[in-house]
């Protein structure tokens, strides 16, 4: 439950019981801030837009929260990238079929890493920079690193990476509970390891 509540937009209104100003500011700096980075809020075109991209990739997992990325957003290649990890081929197969599903073309890339590798998501990103792209649309739907496990799947980081790469770093899930993201998948098959 905890999990669930660092990944949504309610946080600041259960923070109000412990310090109303940090809750009232941390509000305004989400959304101020956030549309920046992100295409969750569909209101975006009428802010100031800093990124002009030209090649644009989806990070496809085969999980729920990139079957849901890639309905939601459009004109994008999409990546799978096989670095041994657990349960790699089941998820590879449901990628394989919601590409062959919706006629996009899916590229899979072999990477020689340890197969726990920490900190994959900017691994990931430093891959999809080197082979052109300048904006990758990721499913992180965490907010802050408060409840992040492995502290790279959270906006807050991914923002501050953001800078780093001078990539743009597209998060459409961000804020989302786990039930909202499985609706934006529109009935498509993914992985998860909680079936």
């Amino acid at each position: 439950m905890l999990y669930d509540i660092s990944h949504s937009l309610y946080l600041p209104i259960i923070l109000i019981f412990i310090n109303p100003y940090f809750s009232a500011s941390y509000l305004i700096h989400l959304i101020v801030d956030i549309p920046f980075h992100t295409s969750s809020f569909r209101w975006k075109p009428f802010l100031f837009n800093r990124y002009k991209t030209k090649r644009k990739v989806l990070l496809l997992s085969g999980g729920a929260d990139s079957i849901a990325c890639a309905e939601l957003e459009k004109d994008y290649d999409c990546i799978f990238f096989d670095y041994g990890q657990s349960y790699c081929s089941k998820e590879l197969n449901c990628a394989i079929e919601y590409c062959k599903i919706k006629g996009i073309d899916l590229k899979i890339e072999k990477r020689n890493w340890h197969t726990d590798i920490k900190n994959r998501n900017y691994y990931l990103i430093a891959e999809c920079v080197k082979l052109g792209y300048d904006e990758i649309i990721i499913g992180t739907r965490n907010i802050i690193p408060l409840f992040d496990k492995y502290k790279d799947s959270n906006w807050f980081n991914l923002k501050i990476y953001q800078y780093l790469t001078k990539v743009y770093i597209n998060m459409p899930l961000i804020g989302n509970f786990k039930f909202q993201v499985i609706k934006k998948t529109n009935q498509n098959k993914y992985y998860s390891t909680e079936i």
